[in-house]
């Protein structure tokens, strides 16, 4: 029960924040998940350098803090979006516009399902690799991170130049950037939530995260159904090139209009 606890907060920390302010500033919610953890972690490497600067703690309240000041900030980017888009929508009314019509296929609610099946398999992955979180990978320099992360969780001291007491004690201008172990640094004290459950459940999260940006990212290459969706251009340049659009995709046109037919040259 501690081990679904440590990897549904380890993966909620790193979705939810971002994905919040991706919806408050106008994103769709596919893309907002996508989305999300990037800013998550920019908003936690924001946050660190913050505290370190006014030399305050870093943890959950700090981070929580940090965490509203970006949702307010894209609440305003949200306003101010809405505010041009409704400008935009103003002058695009009058002209035509063309919809892509719907492939066959299965519907968005079974990519759904199989982004979820996919998400799950990293999981397991760090599950069976760590033995339940209970034990570090040591393809990697465990005990640097695991100690950075630790050092972090017990002084609070998240700073790009605070490090140097965990790898380099006599070099007081070490720098690292801590972001990741900031981060991890917030599941230490979670019930269950020791050092090896932190570093291993962080590490499940990050195979989530890589199966969403990977499933948005093919959906929007290969048109799917939030890429179909029409959206006002936004400056005049680009509006003159959709108004003719229509009449740019067919073959037809464009070569009589290149032999000088009046009937198939473009408006405007």
């Amino acid at each position: 029960m501690t081990v679904a606890l440590v990897l549904l907060a380890a993966v909620a920390l790193v979705v939810v924040p971002g994905a919040v302010a991706c919806l408050a500033a106008g994103t769709r919610w596919r893309d907002a998940v996508a989305a999300g953890p990037a800013l998550t972690l920019a908003v936690v490497a924001v946050g660190s350098a913050v505290t370190a600067a006014v030399d305050l703690r870093w943890g959950v309240v700090s981070a929580g803090v940090t965490a509203l000041a970006a949702l307010v900030c894209a609440v305003v980017v949200g306003i101010a979006s809405r505010v041009t888009d409704r400008g935009d929508v103003a002058a695009w009314r009058g002209g035509s516009t063309t919809t892509t019509p719907r492939r066959g296929g299965p519907g968005p609610g079974v990519a759904d399902l199989v982004v979820v099946v996919l998400a799950v398999i990293p999981v397991a992955h760090i599950l069976v690799a760590t033995r339940g979180l209970t034990a570090i990978p040591q393809g990697w320099d465990a005990i640097f991170h695991g100690g950075a992360t630790r050092f972090i969780a017990e002084t609070g001291r998240a700073g790009l130049t605070d490090l140097a007491p965990v790898s380099q004690p006599a070099n007081p201008h070490f720098f690292y950037p801590d972001t990741y172990h900031a981060f991890a640094s917030l599941l230490v004290g979670l019930p269950g939530g020791g050092l090896p459950e932190a570093l291993g459940a962080v590490s499940a999260a990050t195979g989530v995260v890589f199966v969403l940006g990977v499933a948005v990212l093919a959906a929007a290459s290969a048109g799917g159904p939030d890429s179909r969706r029409w959206r006002p251009p936004r400056s005049p340049r680009r509006r003159g090139r959709s108004r003719t659009s229509p009449w740019c995709a067919d073959p037809y046109c464009r070569s009589r209009w290149r032999r000088g037919d009046p009937r198939t040259a473009p408006a405007g």
